[in-house]
């Protein structure tokens, strides 16, 4: 037995010692390791948890792409669409998730692997052949250092290999995040003086050519094409809103009450049609004051919230950047009761969105499970979300719900290790 063991132990350092060695295998690693997951959420009916699946696979493809320049003229255009093509199909799979859409699911997923074959006829088999490798590897829950197939024993406790190694997508030298391909600016009369009601233009086009972005360039995500996460340098005063097309191309209007001084910034989140996948448009709407800076980086996961209490959990103790982790938000009364009355708010029944500490990485997080489908559905008072943050530092969170037709937003603050 003790022989078997370090033989296992041996194969299992064997396998740890495999790495990536082009950024095309390493992306194929990420390609792999989405289309396992998102077949894994179809079949366990979990259909909100696929646009979990987003980010990395956007940063592959988007690697793909900047790899695909030093393919051959001749089939440089081929593979470029083969990888857009790639991004559209799975959009349309989120979109059908979004909705909860079983028939649409299983009416889609079909394209999406023949997306992914399409692309297989662009690489050479020893590429895919060692992201196959590399992507069916799986790691101990309590020892990272052994690595094997999944359900091999661990030699060091005994318990199963079932946490699949995926790559680390944000450390130096890894793979990118995509490049943005929209870009926003804000228009106002006059900068924002705090407790006066402001209306705001935000001018989207296109990077390249700066054409306007028109409603029919973004898809719709969560009953909105268009959502602004706007906050000021503090991090404390939050605002979502839903702007409207205004006459001219390209502008949408919304008007907000600030309450601090200072500018705020505003990031477009926007799901374009041209790529499929999402993506944020950053801006400045400019204010009066000295703007307050960040000063509380303490850890925070409870808040009170008229006559509310919101708990946010992890199951585990450290969140590592590039790491996703299981998070629960529960909404409880002043006596400790389960609150179980949340509203549908954007067809789901919470939203968390982050601000990160440098003030330019934003995150907008869903819960997992079965949105509402009728205005009377009501939900709590737990729910999951799959938290996911792209690099360490503190992160202000902000859980937002809808009680008696009312936004309430409920803060947190965590901090995130390397």
């Amino acid at each position: 037995m003790r022989i078997a063991k370090i033989i296992l132990s041996v194969v299992l350092l064997c396998a740890a010692s495999l790495r990536a060695e082009t950024p095309s295998i390493e992306a194929w690693v990420v390609v792999l390791q989405v289309m396992g997951k998102i077949h894994e959420h179809i079949a366990a009916h979990e259909l909100t948890t696929i646009h979990d699946e987003d980010m990395p696979l956007q940063i592959a493809v988007s690697s793909l792409l900047r790899e695909s320049a030093n393919t051959p003229a001749d089939k440089r255009n081929d593979l470029q669409l083969a990888l857009t093509s790639l991004g559209w199909q799975v959009a349309d799979l989120h979109a059908a998730a979004d909705a909860n859409d079983a028939a649409k699911i299983d009416a889609q997923i079909g394209p999406v692997d023949a997306a992914v074959q399409k692309l297989t006829t662009f690489y050479d088999e020893p590429t895919l052949a060692s992201a196959r490798a590399l992507a069916e590897r799986y790691t101990c829950p309590m020892h990272a250092n052994a690595i094997g197939k999944k359900g091999d024993p661990c030699p060091f406790c005994g318990m199963p290999l079932d946490q699949l190694v995926r790559p680390s997508l944000f450390q130096p030298g890894k793979m990118q995040m995509p490049a943005p391909t929209i870009r926003a600016t804000a228009n106002v009369d006059s900068p924002l003086k705090i407790g006066e009601r402001k209306y705001v233009t935000i001018h989207l086009a296109k990077i390249f050519g700066g054409d306007a972005i028109s409603p029919a360039d973004l898809r719709e995500t969560h009953t909105q094409k268009v959502h602004l996460l706007i906050v000021d340098r503090s991090l404390t005063d939050y605002h979502h809103e839903h702007p409207l097309p205004a006459q001219t191309a390209g502008d949408y209007a919304f008007s907000f009450t600030p309450q601090k001084p200072g500018p705020y910034r505003v990031w477009a989140d926007l799901r374009s049609v041209a790529t499929g996948f999402q993506e944020y448009a950053m801006t400045d709407i400019p204010g009066e004051g000295t703007p307050e800076q960040l000063a509380d980086k303490a850890t925070k996961l409870h808040a009170e919230v008229e006559g509310l209490r919101y708990d946010l959990s992890f199951e585990k103790r450290e969140i590592k950047a590039g790491q996703p982790i299981n998070a629960k938000l529960r909404v409880t009364d002043t006596n400790g009761e389960p609150f179980s009355q949340l509203e549908p708010i954007m067809a789901t029944y919470a939203h968390l969105v982050g601000f990160c500490e440098d003030y330019k990485t934003v995150l907008h997080l869903h819960p997992k499970g079965a949105p509402p489908q009728m205005p009377n559905d009501r939900g709590g008072p737990e729910l999951e979300f799959t938290f996911f943050a792209t690099k360490p530092g503190f992160v202000r969170l902000f859980a937002q719900v809808q009680i008696g037709g009312v936004s309430k937003f409920a803060p947190f603050g965590v901090n995130v290790v390397p």
